[in-house]
């Protein structure tokens, strides 16, 4: 099993649900490196993988677009030159505006050519579930979770802070886990602890973890910037 582990570019997926709840994919993706060690008497392979791992590694791109040519459609065009992947129109939200004066040229490695672009023109991408994503830098996709502090999930909220003048540039939430929950989703907080940071959020990233043997199932919440879509109180 370990060696099959290993064998180039292994997809995995990771699936958690309740006895009474169907099952959810948590993460889907292939396998970059696998180490094993003993520990006692058992061997422990640790295993690392990326969504999108072997579409982002092979994917090349030789594209020129002229001026006027919509973002959203160089978008999915530079995404079909990732193999594999599924692109949808559902999965491109916000992505707005068209090319500038000259045209747009790149000829390598799509990753890049999609990270350059987004850089140039206010929005995001990511691969989820073998799934290409792109968010406008100001849009929100995906399902909305409500947490509160009175039975609703929320366990804390709290601000990211940076700097002498300790200047809020996002917050941090822990949560129990809630499956569907995902970066570029939206996530409203009410606690009552922390009124203040009350309101709706872009999800920028997540950390989940469904350990078999752990008391719960948590997951870390963090926006960045101008993460809060609204004010709860407006």
């Amino acid at each position: 099993t370990r060696d099959a582990i290993r064998d180039g570019l292994t997809k995995i997926t990771v699936r958690a649900g309740w006895r009474n709840t169907e099952m959810h994919t948590v993460f889907q993706g292939s396998v970059f490196s696998a180490v094993s060690e003993r520990s006692g008497a058992d061997i422990v392979t640790r295993i690392s993988a990326l969504p999108g791992y072997g579409a982002l590694q092979r994917g090349v791109s030789s594209r020129t677009f002229p001026q006027g040519t919509p973002v959203r459609d160089v978008v999915a065009d530079l995404a079909r030159d990732l193999p594999n992947l599924t692109v949808a129109g559902s999965g491109i939200e916000g992505v707005e505006g068209v090319i500038n004066s000259g045209g747009w040229s790149f000829a390598g490695s799509t990753r890049e050519a999609l990270t350059q672009l987004a850089t140039e023109y206010g929005f995001s991408w990511h691969v989820d579930d073998g799934s290409f994503r792109a968010l406008g830098d100001t849009a929100a996709f995906g399902r909305f979770v409500e947490l509160s502090g009175d039975g609703g999930g929320l366990i804390s909220v709290t601000p990211s802070l940076s700097g002498p003048a300790q200047l809020r540039r996002g917050v941090k939430i822990k949560a129990v886990y809630i499956p569907g929950l995902a970066p570029g989703g939206r996530v409203g907080v009410k606690s009552a602890v922390s009124p203040t940071l009350d309101g709706t959020y872009r999800v920028h990233t997540m950390r989940i973890s469904t350990e078999s043997h752990a008391e719960a199932w948590l997951m870390a919440v963090e926006t960045w910037g101008r993460g809060c879509l609204r004010r709860s109180e407006q």
